[in-house]
């Protein structure tokens, strides 16, 4: 197997620049449209002897800025909050591309199938898209609803992508096959399943050393959203059933539209489901997981639909027994078919407690759920893993590229 050699990967995405604060010394790096996985995938690459120019964007610029770092290069755009897809993102496409056309990059590794995909295919540069969801998939939790326009602007964007792309990957099968059914894209699609750090499996390893958390028993979901697609009223309904086996038993719920007085909170008062829950709404990540390793003896993750399901993979990584729906599109992908976590009708308050009580009610049990979950996440999505698949990806990039065949 050919191995990676050297080279300058420009990565388009999302980002959480923490895990990338060290490279820049004392800059004042900017806000920036967040998602964790990437910011430890770009130290990664550039641990590995890599040359990383990130291509970022950001709502609270307006004019774009450009840092040099140890090792990474950061472009960041000014991106719109409101309308962007409307017009197909085309301000934000054309800065985006200009910027990867002016870099040195070999090769772009776009995530998502939306502005950032169509930017480092507008640039010409030799590129790799990550489809992180399935944009039909998506689509059709909204079409009665009055984001509806919104996502057939976005999710039309992502079809085009798709059958622009000449190189995809994506990160479950689950993912793969619907993007195949739904829209057939002409370039073939390999799975790299997205990867947890070694610090998270580490936190894991510490908790199964000393056991759980002390009780009472304590729930939480992690989710970004109140609405149909993420399914949190049959997580608080089946907590509010749990309560009446285990009555000093709490929930955390985690997450945009979970705070106090938010849309979560509102509806739960509103229907008699709001005793023992605490909405916390959106923590900082680090915090997030403290939080969970030290307190939460079981996860719901209730979501109808997921390409992959980060939150139940990283409370698999902290040694946290999950439950998750059967047919919830990669999760059970990620539950190893239930062999690594709970999988039920997710729809059904009933099941969702049901399972909860036996796992709580059975110690030798919780600790099995908890130590397979762990093992799943340390073998087969280990950040390591997914880097080094990447890697590959950019191999076969790169030998198919016009310049390479010259």
């Amino acid at each position: 197997m050919e191995t990676c050699r050297r080279i300058h990967i420009g990565v388009a995405s999302p980002i959480a620049l923490a895990p990338l604060r060290h490279r820049f010394g004392d800059a004042n790096l900017p806000d920036t449209i967040s998602f964790p996985l990437i910011g430890h995938l770009v130290e990664q690459l550039v641990r590995k002897g890599h040359d990383v120019t990130v291509f970022a964007g950001s709502h609270s610029l307006t004019s774009p800025v450009e840092l040099r770092g140890n090792g990474l290069n950061l472009s960041v755009v000014p991106m719109r909050q409101r309308r962007a897809p409307y017009n197909f993102y085309r301000p934000e496409r054309a800065a985006l591309a200009q910027a990867i056309r002016r870099s040195s990059c070999d090769l772009v590794h776009a995530h998502w199938t939306y502005e950032f995909a169509a930017a480092a295919l507008d640039s010409g540069r030799p590129s790799l898209v990550t489809a992180h969801d399935s944009p039909p998939a998506i689509l059709r939790y909204f079409i009665l609803t009055r984001y509806a326009p919104f996502w057939l602007a976005r999710s039309a964007l992502g079809v085009r992508v798709l059958h622009r792309a000449n190189h995809i990957t994506t990160v479950s099968p689950y993912c793969r096959d619907s993007i195949r059914r739904w829209i057939r894209p002409p370039a073939p699609i390999s799975v790299v399943p997205n990867g947890i750090e070694s610090s998270i499996l580490d936190l894991g390893t510490t908790r199964l050393a000393g056991g759980d958390p002390a009780e009472p028993f304590t729930f939480a979901t992690v989710l970004q959203g109140f609405q149909e697609r993420k399914n949190p009223k049959a997580a608080i309904a089946a907590f509010a059933r749990v309560r009446r086996t285990f009555p000093a038993a709490s929930m955390l719920m985690f997450g945009t539209d979970y705070e106090i007085g938010g849309p979560a909170a509102a509806w739960s008062k509103a229907s008699g489901f709001d005793h023992g829950i605490k909405f916390l709404g959106k923590v900082a990540h680090p915090d997030l997981l403290r939080i969970m390793a030290d307190n939460v003896h079981l996860l719901i993750h209730p979501a109808k639909e997921e390409s992959f399901g980060m939150a139940p993979l990283e409370a698999m990584a902290l040694g946290i027994p999950v439950i998750g729906g059967k047919n919830s599109g990669g999760v059970p992908y990620v539950l190893n078919g239930g062999k690594a976590g709970a999988l039920v009708n997710i729809s059904s308050p009933d099941e969702i407690a049901d399972a909860a009580c036996r796992i709580l009610e059975d110690p030798k049990h919780r600790r099995h759920q908890a130590r397979a979950g762990w093992q799943r996440a340390a073998s087969e999505f280990s950040l390591e893993r997914m880097v080094s698949l990447y890697e590959k990806e950019y191999t076969k990039v790169l030998n198919s590229s016009p310049s390479r065949q010259k």
